[in-house]
């Protein structure tokens, strides 16, 4: 601290470079929120498939509504950090659990489909799993904070 900066000032530049150094965290609700979307999202559409008529169409847009939702989510988090000078960042660690939760949702959706003979049950298989990989990773790394 030199002389022309007061102490005052030095503890608001320490604050704010603190603040701007923190890792972007996680809110805590948010696992619930993307496992859920995901998993309602293709549940739905699968259920859509294999309702006739108008209920199947007021299904296929309510999962539309419900996929818009869950990327809307992700895409006003990310603005938010970007607005507080934050680009957030997955770790190699991370990023190897998604990659091997990825190929297990796609061996197990595409058991999915081949065992059910119909698209509409290995879509709400494939919802199912991916919505419970998406809440298992997201609540392990808001422990992680």
């Amino acid at each position: 601290m030199d002389e022309t900066l007061s102490p005052e000032e030095a503890l608001r530049i320490a604050a704010d470079t603190r603040r701007i150094a923190a890792t972007p965290g996680i809110p805590a609700w948010l696992p619930v929120f993307a496992g859920a979307t995901m998993a309602l999202t293709l549940t739905v559409l699968g259920v859509s498939d294999l309702v006739a008529g108008a209920a199947g169409q007021a299904l296929r847009i309510a999962a539309v509504l419900l996929g818009v939702a869950h990327v809307a989510v992700y895409v006003e988090l990310w603005r938010r950090w970007r607005r507080g000078g934050l680009v957030p960042l997955m770790d190699s660690r991370v990023r190897e659990r998604v990659t091997r939760l990825s190929i297990f949702a796609g061996f197990a959706s595409g058991a999915g489909f081949s065992m059910s003979g119909h698209l509409a049950w290995g879509t709400i298989s494939c919802g199912l799993i991916l919505g419970a990989g998406t809440w298992y990773r997201m609540a392990g790394q808001v422990r992680q904070q």
